[in-house]
């Protein structure tokens, strides 16, 4: 029983990779490939084993944005304006402090912090 499925189950998937393959050229040269032969047009078929076969119209379309949520991004640009505005206000801050306090490392280390945050954003 088990061997006659698993018999069963190669059959399928040989005659599964047998589908035949048509070329074709167009007018300006260039080879087409499809799994359906064009009438207008000379055509070869190719036999290819071991390809997956897609059907271009069952593949998912691209979803559109609506406009109400791409014109949701135009207020990023003020919190950006203001994150900006705040971050070199830090830098600004930890400088003075680091000069007023040379020894101190900690000034130092916050001022990095904050010059690579508006680097990075800014």
């Amino acid at each position: 029983m088990r061997y006659g499925f698993i018999v069963l189950l190669l059959i399928s998937f040989s005659a599964l990779a047998a589908e035949q393959v048509y070329k074709w050229q167009d007018k300006n040269g260039r080879w087409h490939y499809s799994d359906k032969p064009v009438n207008t047009q000379a055509v070869e078929e190719v036999s290819v084993e071991g390809v997956t076969a897609i059907d271009w119209q069952e593949t998912p379309t691209v979803k559109q944005t609506p406009k109400r949520k791409a014109a949701k991004g135009k207020g990023n640009l003020q919190q950006k304006q203001k994150r900006c505005e705040y971050l070199t206000k830090k830098v600004k801050y930890y400088e003075a402090k680091s000069r007023e306090k040379f020894r101190n490392t900690k000034y130092r280390q916050k001022k990095r912090h904050y010059r690579w945050l508006k680097q990075k954003e800014c």
